[in-house]
């Protein structure tokens, strides 16, 4: 029986243990949240504001990149283990690699010799195509396309059933509404809406 020490208990938490239990319905969940209400229970697992038994898959399960940031090398500073969370109907490609403590949702697709950066979320029937690169502590939301080849930093969020199409590279610290056709790099941090995009002032 594997271990998962889930850090939050949110709803993207509860998105993470519903894949976690879907790979394993054996698996042993303990959800970790410093405002942890006494007996509180999440799925009939119990919910504790802190923890020191260290002991099992850390993931950090919070949607805020900053505080994922922060917590993922609190933990990696402490050598715990951090292993991703990939659904088992996730469609991997040849060579692709997935980061410390990232999540890829059910029916998501990651190419050949794609790479997802720590701590990122590939979102429920997200497409990563062959040779895209993920920074850390990314987002690619639900249904959203990254084409191949393309290059995204670190901090980026891209909404729901967008589209970034091939070769383009995307800065650091990016937002991209959802619906959105990404068809030019983006060199400057801050939001981009529309299709083609425009940035928010």
């Amino acid at each position: 029986m594997t271990k998962h020490i889930i850090i939050g208990c949110g709803g993207h938490a509860r998105s993470v243990v519903n894949t976690i239990l879907k790979n394993d319905a054996e698996a042993e969940i303990i959800f970790v949240d410093e405002n942890a209400r006494e007996n509180e229970k999440i799925f009939g697992f119990d919910v504790l504001p802190e923890i020191d038994d260290l002991n099992g898959n850390i993931h950090i399960a919070l949607g805020g990149s900053e505080k994922r940031k922060e917590l993922l090398e609190f933990y990696e500073n402490k050598n715990s283990e951090l292993k991703p969370i990939i659904s088992k109907s996730v469609d991997v490609g040849v060579e692709a690699s997935v980061g410390n403590s990232s999540f890829i949702a059910m029916n998501a697709y990651l190419g050949p010799q794609s790479k997802i950066g720590r701590g990122t979320i590939i979102n429920t029937g997200a497409v990563v195509e062959h040779e895209a690169k993920i920074g850390d502590f990314c987002h690619i939301s639900v249904n959203s396309i990254v084409c191949g080849r393309v290059k995204i930093g670190n901090n980026v969020f891209v909404g729901a059933n967008a589209t970034v199409i091939d070769y383009i590279e995307i800065c650091d610290d990016v937002v991209i509404g959802a619906g959105s056709v990404v068809n030019k790099n983006i060199t400057e941090p801050g939001t981009y809406v529309g299709c083609p995009i425009r940035k928010v002032k």
